[in-house]
């Protein structure tokens, strides 16, 4: 298991001292611009799934606009900066999924951002891999949630944690049904 942390209040300070007067949607898009942008859903045009298929320029600009969105969407800079936050530690998240081993340097990264898919109730998930899949996909079935690699993001300001488990261990519960491992953090913060 994997926990990530990450106190903002910090961070911020420090960007806003290395970077005087920079707000959070520049420093987003320049993020953005510099890794690039992925989306976790299949290649539609292999119909099998692969973040990293090539996208076409137009695809990769829209989606950054969409995670600009989903970021500037909040009034208060703190909570702008928590989703913002969030977005990265769930690229991560999919990072580790697809190889646990790849190694995360901040300052060295050129992995892409990845925008995870959501379920009904618009909570983030990883998908399944190739090796987890055991047929192709059509293009109008739903993608479905990993059960090889889970994870859980929650945040209360000036914190944003996320918990991510490899290689989940699967046990039948009876002759038919498999049980599948889930994982979860709930951060909150209690002042005096």
């Amino acid at each position: 298991m994997k926990l990530s942390i990450v106190r903002l209040d910090h961070s911020i300070a420090e960007i806003k001292t290395t970077s005087p007067g920079i707000e959070i949607e520049s420093l987003s898009r320049a993020v953005f611009e510099y890794l690039s942008c992925k989306s976790a859903i299949e290649d539609p045009i292999t119909s099998r799934w692969n973040p990293f298929a090539r996208q076409k320029a137009s695809c990769n600009s829209s989606l950054k606009e969409t995670l600009i969105k989903s970021i500037m969407r909040y009034f208060k800079a703190h909570d702008r900066w928590t989703a913002f936050s969030s977005l990265l530690l769930k690229s991560i998240a999919f990072h580790r999924h697809i190889d646990p081993n790849v190694p995360i340097d901040v300052a060295e990264t050129t992995l892409p951002i990845i925008d995870l898919p959501r379920t009904k109730f618009n909570r983030p998930f990883l998908p399944q891999t190739l090796a987890e899949k055991t047929s192709t996909r059509v293009a109008d079935e739903e993608v479905e949630e990993s059960r090889e690699s889970v994870m859980n993001v929650s945040h209360q300001f000036p914190y944003v944690c996320m918990i991510q488990k490899q290689g989940s261990d699967h046990t039948h519960t009876s002759s038919t049904q498999l049980q599948y491992d889930m994982i979860g953090c709930d951060l909150v913060i209690f002042e005096a």
